[in-house]
């Protein structure tokens, strides 16, 4: 038996029933607050001095606030004081490794974000250097905090690409921006140095939750998002969760098949097969550079593209082909409520127009949406994750 579950005590025990009231009722304040303690006992059906206990004990805690006095009632009685939730008696910390930039957000128990930085990524320094940034970047957000948050930082996570281990959660594959670097220990690493839980999440899963808790996910169980950034990829929930295949690596779309593989004698082109490599920052990229002889970005092709240029167009047309037909192929199987797009790629593109074709290729109704997080969608889904980590120790 664990030193957990003998700390724990039995579903029967006094201990129990207390920590289960507690619970409750600290549910009950932040959700609802500011409430009086007579509006919480009849509420959660427990008596006036047991709420009345469990109050003090969660004021006592920080937990929870004296909010002022609500009405009296018609008899002019005593007005009762009110109670809420104090967000802030708890900071979690997010961190999202991008191909380009490094961010974190230093945020309380609502995920308001009270302190944002980034800087370059500079994923061509190597493994080592991005993770000196990365410390040095989390040790400046607790140093550059209000003390009051800074001091009660309670959970960190982090989201980058990746194959994430499903164990434990706790080192990544960096299989996109560092080919052949396995095995990063990054919560190890920073659990040290910060001395708080840590998780870490893949990007695309981690912008599912951030959307899922603050975005366009909110309200809805079932739910694909598909990135088109620099690369390509998907988060599945189902039921609400996050579904994460048998060796954790669903939805790695990247690698669908854009045609057959070639028959015996004929040369093999891998850039011609993955979806990636024509559907994504990078492919585009190439596409353009095949077509116009030019190094132009993604974003530069759908300049050129609104501008009138011929060529651009054609390639923007085709990119939409795409999306289309990933759309709709992906929501033919998954059968998900909403469909949302993110990444550089997704945000040039007219949702009113896909929702159109892919309705159209399906024959019912489909619903995709762009992120409403954006560029944070990332950073707020490691918000999402330090979130959870935290709301285990209130």
């Amino acid at each position: 038996m664990s030193s957990e579950e003998r700390a724990r005590p039995a579903a029967s025990s006094p201990g129990f029933m207390r920590q289960a009231n507690r619970i409750q009722v600290l549910a009950y304040i932040r959700r609802r607050g500011p409430v009086s303690i007579p509006q919480i006992a009849a509420e959660v059906g427990l008596s006036r001095p047991t709420v009345g206990r469990i109050v003090t004990q969660l004021i006592d805690s920080g937990r929870v606030r004296s909010d002022g006095q609500g009405e009296g009632d018609r008899r002019g009685g005593r007005k009762p004081n009110l109670v809420s939730f104090d967000p802030a008696c708890m900071s979690i910390l997010g961190v999202d490794i991008g191909a380009v930039r490094l961010s974190c957000a230093l945020a309380d128990l609502e995920g308001t974000v009270h302190l944002r930085l980034e800087q370059p990524t500079g994923i061509g320094d190597g493994i080592e250097a991005v993770m000196g940034r990365l410390t040095r970047m989390t040790d400046q957000a607790l140093q550059l905090a209000p003390p009051e948050l800074a001091s009660r930082l309670a959970a960190v996570g982090v989201s980058a690409p990746g194959s994430v281990a499903q164990k434990d959660g706790r080192w990544i594959h960096f299989a996109t921006l560092f080919p052949g670097i396995e095995n990063v220990q990054i919560a190890s690493r920073l659990e040290e140095r910060l001395q708080v839980p840590t998780l870490v999440e893949n990007d695309v899963n981690a912008a599912l939750l951030g959307e899922r808790r603050w975005g366009a996910a909110r309200g809805f169980n079932h739910v694909l998002y598909v990135n088109i950034g620099y690369g390509l990829g998907a988060g599945v929930m189902v039921g609400g969760r996050l579904y994460r295949g048998a060796s954790g690596n669903a939805g790695e779309i990247a690698d669908m098949a854009m045609e057959l593989p070639p028959t015996q004698g004929e040369e093999s082109n891998e850039a011609q097969v993955r979806l990636e490599s024509w559907l994504s920052g990078m492919g585009i990229a190439r596409q353009a550079f095949e077509r116009l002889g030019e190094e132009l970005s993604a974003e530069e092709v759908f300049r050129r593209s609104a501008a009138g240029d011929p060529q651009c167009r054609a390639l923007v047309a085709h990119v939409v082909d795409l999306v289309t037909l990933m759309g709709a192929n992906l929501m033919a199987f998954f059968d998900p409520e909403i469909l949302i797009l993110g990444g550089g790629v997704s945000r040039s593109l007219s949702m009113d127009l896909l929702t159109s074709r892919i309705t159209e290729r399906l024959g019912r109704p489909a619903r995709v949406v762009s992120s409403a997080l954006g560029r944070d969608a990332s950073l707020m889904g490691a918000v999402a994750l330090a979130l959870s980590q935290a709301e285990r120790r209130l």
